[in-house]
């Protein structure tokens, strides 16, 4: 697949961190998401990059992922949700006055004027707060929640396998207040004026398995601001393979699937590519037989 519409860098911090967008279409067993196979150490675990909303169609997966869940014994996030104080988060990060350009703030006011409820909050947030919001909303447009990305799907329907986390919710929220205010009212114009075709550019990729036309959509957004992208994107895989390497070791007899945004699973010094530097056997499930 050849990727023909430009994605923005607002999109593509939205997608590197908790709000992957997309558009979910049909038939979820027939994806093939980002899913690796990785043996280090004398152990086996299994890598699967998520989109963090979706629908019910999304379900179940393909065959080999979902076995893969059914075996194992513990799964590992980015973040546990459940042991983040939300409330507090938002107010010490998400909160504040920021000068946003006039332009924007009209183009703000226009889409809530059907949104009355839900942006009844935004003229106190920041503008990465406020883009998140409204990315929620336009998923809800769609028909899309979180109840029904990846992560959320899978720790519901596996309740009985433990659960790690490789970040902190509160990591992610100061990685997203410590942007600079221009980058925080890209992300909120992006929010604002992306189309369906943008949308679903990013989720046709994220199915497809096309390795190449997803790093192709990584590095054509970051393309001129490398700085970014490693603090976004290239700082924390390492960040996430040194806290997986620590589970590892102290989980040896753990059959384990990681489940993190896709972003972190292709190109040079995403997840897959760290470890086979570190000496592990990467595999893609869907080249080699898992």
């Amino acid at each position: 697949m050849t990727i023909n519409t430009p994605i923005r860098l607002g999109q593509l911090l939205l997608l590197v961190l908790l709000f992957l967008t997309g558009i979910s279409v049909q038939a979820a067993p027939t994806d093939k998401p980002p899913f690796y196979r990785l043996q280090i150490n004398g152990s086996t675990t299994y890598l699967l990059g998520s989109i963090h909303v979706g629908k019910a169609d999304m379900y179940p997966m393909a065959s080999v992922i979902e076995r893969k869940l059914e075996d194992a014994d513990g799964i590992v996030l980015e973040v546990l949700l459940e042991q983040a104080n939300m409330v507090d988060l938002v107010q010490r990060y998400g909160m504040g006055a920021q000068d946003i350009d006039r332009e924007l703030l009209n183009k703000r006011q226009a889409f809530c004027k059907n949104y009355a409820t839900q942006c009844a909050s935004i003229p106190y947030l920041k503008a990465w707060m406020q883009a998140s919001v409204i990315t929620m909303i336009r998923f809800g447009e769609q028909g899309l929640t979180p109840e029904y990305g990846v992560e959320t799907w899978v720790s519901a329907n596996y309740p009985e396998h433990k659960r790690y986390q490789l970040e902190s919710t509160e990591f992610q929220f100061q990685l997203f207040s410590g942007l600079s205010n221009e980058l925080q009212q890209l992300m909120l114009q992006d929010a604002l004026e992306a189309d369906e075709q943008e949308l679903s550019a990013l989720v046709e990729v994220w199915r497809s398995g096309n390795e190449a036309d997803f790093l192709e959509l990584i590095e054509d957004g970051f393309s001129n601001n490398r700085e970014l992208m490693d603090a976004v994107l290239t700082e924390r895989n390492y960040g996430m393979a040194a806290e997986l390497s620590r589970l590892l070791d102290s989980n040896k007899q753990q059959k384990l699937v990681v489940i993190v945004g896709a972003a972190h699973l292709v190109g040079p010094e995403s997840l897959p590519d760290i470890f086979k530097k570190r000496g592990a056997i990467v595999s893609s499930c869907w080249k080699v037989d898992c």
